[in-house]
């Protein structure tokens, strides 16, 4: 049997307001660790092929025989719920937590994208049990325009995960059930709070606290040895990222106390809410995440305050070695923007608050399937083509036609046979599309030859002519696509099978960006 291939990389799209953050990702071990990332400036009047665009030029390099899992995340937007309803039959249980979602919070399916986890069952002190329930929703129209952007980049999306999951995942305390953590995540315009249990989301906080309100506050004036001084935004904004409140006694600090207490009084509130609810632990440590988090001497200030451990994470644990000096250097200094990218690429396949629309993945499974029959018939052509020829100088060397006859008769009644079980058998169906089973040596010689940036599309046996018809596209653009093309032809030629190979037809897309072709493949008259 092969073995199967599965890809150790993510590319996880993070959008923000008015930017996406690409975040290319070896997840081959525990820790993730960044090969690449790129944040892309996208313009709200832009149009959505002119974001295609602009999303392109800082693509990653893909692998097209092993693509990477793609993941999509956002917080602007995702909003988290908590549902608690008593422990009853399951379909009475599914009724009360719909009508819960739809007179409660107005939610609908053809409005919102919602998902849903049952989190935690406590026993009440009368008997009755209490369940609790994650809830996760979205704008669906919103999400669909973003899910779609991607997927005009040729990529298949997993899964959409809410910036909420996706902070739990990479920090929640899992090694420490019995004690919980509290995510300060501090954005460009609002600040948000998370009480995290065992990567579990038990409590969401906004706040209109984000970065820039700190910025606009650093624009005020002060008085700097007995002169008056008035930033600029942009010296704001500098002053805040190098500076920050490292320094109490700074002229400055005075701007900014006022934010930095307001945000140290609004942790200690929710610790002390999560704290007195019944199904809470100990908060134990507050982690910092976002852009805002980047601000020098914060931790320590909140530190000094809330009596707590106040940490980040330290961006040499997410790193590749091979990472290109000046992003590294980047990550080292604004690592606060990755915790949700990160995060994503941790969360496991087919989590439950995955809000990936229920037609997109349809639709997908309607292309794994058409993948599916597509190969089914390629490994069926190509073992009636061997067949074929077999049978063909197996009468050569009896010479008699009688048996030639029945040799064909038989070796067709047990090809046809052998199509019945493939086309019967949902588990080899599988196989065949994981390629995980041995391949006859002509079609393992042409998964072999093909270059890089082809994509082979439908193969067939064309008995008239004792030739086999490859049909297939080539990404690459101009001269590139030409060359890789003709490399396969050459290679073909060269194979131990064919004694000529020609190119029949060549057909460009409409945006000239995929070359199609088709080549006759003629037998050597041996296999």
């Amino acid at each position: 049997m092969a073995k199967i291939v599965e890809s150790k990389e993510c590319v996880v799209f993070d959008f923000g307001k008015k930017s996406v953050l690409i975040v290319h990702a070896d997840t081959s071990a525990a820790t993730p660790r960044i090969l690449y990332f790129a944040q892309v400036p996208l313009a709200e009047e832009a149009t959505p092929e002119e974001k295609k665009e602009a999303l392109k030029k800082f693509m990653p390099p893909i692998n097209a025989k092993i693509p990477p899992v793609v993941k999509v995340t956002w917080e602007e937007g995702m909003v988290f719920r908590q549902v608690v309803l008593p422990d009853m039959p399951e379909s009475d249980l599914k009724k009360a937590f719909l009508w819960e979602l739809k007179e409660k919070y107005f939610l609908n399916e053809d409005e919102n994208l919602i998902a849903s986890e049952c989190v935690l069952t406590l026993d009440q002190p009368d008997g009755v049990k209490e369940k609790f329930f994650s809830v996760f929703y979205c704008d669906k129209k919103k999400a669909l325009e973003k899910i779609a952007l991607i997927s005009g980049l040729g990529l298949h999306v997993s899964s959409l995960v809410p910036g909420q999951v996706a902070l739990a995942q990479v920090l929640g305390n899992s090694a420490e059930p019995e004690k919980d953590v509290l995510v300060v995540d501090i954005g460009f315009a609002s600040a948000r709070i998370l009480a995290v249990h065992q990567k579990k989301n038990f409590l969401s906080r906004t706040m209109v606290l984000g970065g820039q309100a700190l910025t606009e506050m650093l624009t005020g004036p002060y008085m700097d040895n007995d002169q008056k001084v008035q930033l600029s935004a942009e010296d704001a904004e500098k002053l805040k990222v190098n500076e920050g409140c490292s320094n109490p006694q700074a002229a400055y600090i005075g701007l900014v106390r006022p934010y930095l207490e307001k945000i140290v009084s609004e942790i200690k509130r929710s610790v002390d809410f999560y704290e007195s609810q019944k199904y809470s632990k100990p908060i134990s440590k507050v982690v910092l995440t976002g852009g805002g988090s980047n601000l020098k001497g914060l931790a320590g200030f909140m530190k000094s305050f809330l009596g707590l451990e106040v940490l980040a994470l330290d961006p040499k644990d997410y790193m590749a070695p091979q990472i290109a000096l000046p992003q590294k250097e980047f990550l080292e200094n604004q690592f606060g923007f990755f915790y949700a990218a990160l995060g994503a690429a941790l969360t496991p396949t087919g989590f439950a608050l995955n809000l990936l629309p229920r037609e997109v993945q349809f639709a997908q499974s309607e292309k794994t399937k058409k993948m599916s029959f597509r190969i089914l018939f390629l490994i069926s052509a190509v073992l009636i083509g061997f067949m074929g020829v077999s049978t063909f100088f197996q009468s050569r060397l009896t010479q008699k036609k009688l048996n030639s006859a029945s040799l064909q008769t038989t070796e067709v009644s047990r090809i046809l046979s052998l199509l019945g079980t493939i086309e019967s058998d949902h588990t080899l169906m599988k196989g065949v599309l994981k390629n995980d089973i041995s391949h006859p040596a002509l079609l393992k010689t042409i998964s072999r030859l093909v270059p890089a940036g082809i994509v082979l599309e439908e193969l067939s046996f064309d008995r008239k002519t004792g030739a086999y018809v490859i049909l297939g596209g080539s990404g690459a653009s101009g001269s590139a696509g030409v060359k890789g093309i003709a490399q396969f032809i050459s290679d073909l030629q060269k194979s131990p099978f064919f004694k000529e190979v020609t190119l029949a037809k060549s057909t460009k897309d409409a945006d000239g960006f995929t070359l199609h072709f088709e080549l006759h493949c003629v037998i050597k008259g041996y296999l």
